[in-house]
């Protein structure tokens, strides 16, 4: 038998104070005679405390077997046994889900092969196993664990897995099974991959228990790793693309540029072998919104003969415009036009103001008449039904009272001379940004929804002391303008990379359509970024702002990449065991005590309470 914790054994030290509380219940008993005469035959020597004979009975038996019980328990025994059919093993499975794992030298792919390997060993194991599999992609993921999961929910998720990402985080797989192994179960780790990666320190590796499921072999390939669009002063499109050929020979191939509706130039071309080889195109068209470069015919790897680029400028305009309604709007112009993405037009009353058209409007000392445009600050407003001014006191200090994007940089340092207006209460769903250092404080900044619109209401008055001269005013407007600023769509990215995801109150409606399947809709519950881009191809983002204005975005999804198209230099000289694991016939299983110590402590508990009862 061993012990997890040999410290809780230091209950056993409750065994003497139990056997102590029993002595002192055997007290002297009072007992009514007619003369203490009678007792005068007994030596005075002998009066007083006597030795006591320890008063075994079945109490104070149950109750040295409950602490005993109980104290062990604490120290987690675990006895050693050896069984004739083996023990359980904890299995843990690593899939390499990179790109190069598509490769089809292996039918019918590298990776459909090592899910049928990993599914296969699922339907081999034995009672008592632990099973775990972990993805290794972009980066690291656990895809299921019996202790965690169910057979079938794994299955499924093994199922559901799909290769195609720009990368193979092996070593921090490797790392997540090290830190996941069971410690009571003898472990393997049994790694699927066809080595098509970079330098990677694995060399500190436990071999011993470390078991490398090689797919397919090294095998030539070419690959489009990259394509870029310009447009030139003479408004003439230049475009550039970079082949690679992973031959030990030179190659011929077609080549060919498309746009989104037509093919532009296609001709053949040698690749020398080994190296990577440029291309440049120029040529004239009225708009642009895609631009695809491709090699014609197949090889290996299909899916990196293609390079696609969107022009998101061609559909997506980055400006920001915001409304200025103020009667004195100089100092607010001057600060906005340190952004050279927005674009500022003022205007003295409201009424002026059209409906729609604006990312923000902003509000000077005026309370707007409706609240029909997606974003509203209003700097040092009047007194409102919905916003009660009480009075104007001086500004010493403030503090954000939540972490936000909003209230970065924000320090009030510096500020002399500067007044806020104090309000009775916030009104109801707005939330505090910034606050006084008073007692209690006060709120300066709230935002929240009114009437439909987000609404930013900043309470300190900006044309009193050096508030405008003073560079918060700038970061004031700076971190709110990045915060409702247009969605940056990146033109192209390698698959598996995230796609940043704008938020709910920018674009309710946001519509993803994939090169291949179905449209997939988000509502308000989106994640911040999506990383489902496992097909090379073109994404489209269909996106409906507050307004009902809709947009579409179109990103390119690539998949060549010089590290994963790389199909002939394959890391394959790490060290590893020459055989596969073989289970004994005899192996040690630990078999824990203590569920069945403190079910034993629970019984013996109730009989001693039966027994005092009665």
């Amino acid at each position: 038998m061993i012990f997890a914790y040999p410290l809780g054994l230091i209950g056993l030290l409750s065994l003497p104070a139990i056997l102590a509380l029993h002595l002192l219940q055997q007290r002297n008993r009072k007992v009514v005679v007619s003369s203490l005469f009678l007792w005068g035959f007994l030596e005075k020597q002998v009066h007083g405390a006597r030795f006591r004979r320890i008063p075994f009975n079945l109490l104070l038996v149950l109750d040295l077997l409950i602490a005993a019980l109980i104290s062990t328990a604490l120290a987690q025994p675990r006895l050693r046994l050896s069984l004739p059919f083996g023990t359980g093993v904890h299995q843990i499975f690593i899939i390499d889900t990179s790109t190069s794992m598509m490769a089809r030298d292996a039918s019918p792919s590298r990776f459909e092969v090592a899910r049928q390997s990993i599914l296969a060993q699922f339907d081999s194991s034995r009672f008592g196993d632990r099973l775990t599999v972990i993805e290794a992609g972009k980066q690291a993921r656990l895809v299921g664990d019996t202790y965690l999961n169910t057979v079938e929910e794994i299955l499924e998720a093994i199922q559901s897995l799909q290769a195609g990402s720009a990368g193979t985080a092996l070593w921090e797989a490797v790392a997540f099974a090290e830190a996941l192994r069971d410690p009571t179960l003898p472990y393997q780790i049994h790694i699927f991959s066809d080595g098509a990666w970079g330098i990677t320190p694995l060399d500190d590796l436990n071999t011993s228990n470390v078991f490398w499921n090689w797919m397919g072999e090294a095998q030539p390939n070419q690959a489009v790793i990259d394509v870029s669009v310009i447009k030139n002063l003479a408004s003439e499109w230049e475009v550039q693309a970079l082949l690679a050929n992973f031959d030990r020979q030179p190659v011929r191939r077609l080549i060919a540029l498309q746009t989104q509706d037509q093919l532009i130039d296609s001709y053949e071309v040698q690749l020398p072998p080994r190296q990577v080889f440029p291309l440049f195109w120029k040529f004239e068209a009225n708009s642009l919104s895609t631009v695809m470069v491709s090699l014609t015919g197949n090889d290996l790897l299909p899916q990196d003969d293609r390079a696609v680029t969107a022009l998101t400028s061609a559909n997506l305009s980055t400006a920001l415009r915001v409304a200025v309604v103020a009667n004195q709007p100089k100092e607010i112009l001057k600060a906005l036009n340190s952004f050279p993405e927005v674009e500022a037009q003022t205007f003295v009353v409201p009424d002026d103001l059209p409906p729609r058209g604006f990312d923000l409007v902003i509000y000077h000392q005026i309370s707007p008449r409706v609240y029909t445009h997606p974003s509203i600050l209003l700097l040092d407003p009047p007194s409102v039904d919905w916003l009660e001014i009480e009075n104007q006191v001086p500004l010493n200090a403030w503090v954000a009272s939540q972490a936000s994007p909003l209230v970065e940089n924000l320090d009030s340092s510096g500020l002399r001379g500067v007044k806020v207006s104090k309000i009775s209460q916030s009104p109801e769903g707005f939330q505090t940004l910034l606050q006084t250092t008073d007692n209690p404080p006060k709120p300066i900044y709230i935002q929240g929804q009114h009437m439909g619109s987000q609404v930013w209401v900043f309470l300190a008055q900006i044309s009193s002391g050096n508030f405008t001269r003073h560079p918060v005013f700038v970061a004031l407007l700076g971190n709110l303008i990045r915060q409702i600023a247009r969605p940056n769509f990146p033109a192209n990215l390698k698959v598996g990379d995230p796609i940043p995801l704008p938020s709910f109150d920018q674009y309710p409606l946001l519509k993803i359509q994939p090169p291949k399947g179905e449209a997939i809709s988000f509502g308000s519950n989106r994640p911040l970024e999506w990383s489902a881009t496992h097909q090379p191809g073109i994404y489209r983002f269909e996106l409906v702002d507050r307004e009902g204005v809709g947009q579409t975005i179109a990103v390119g999804v690539n998949a060549g990449d010089w590290q994963e198209s790389n199909l002939l230099d394959l890391q394959r000289n790490l060290p590893s065991n020459e055989k596969q694991p073989e289970r004994q016939l005899l192996e040690t299983q630990y078999f824990e005590l203590t569920p069945w110590l403190l079910v034993l402590a629970v019984v013996l508990f109730l009989v001693e309470a039966r027994y005092a009862w009665r």
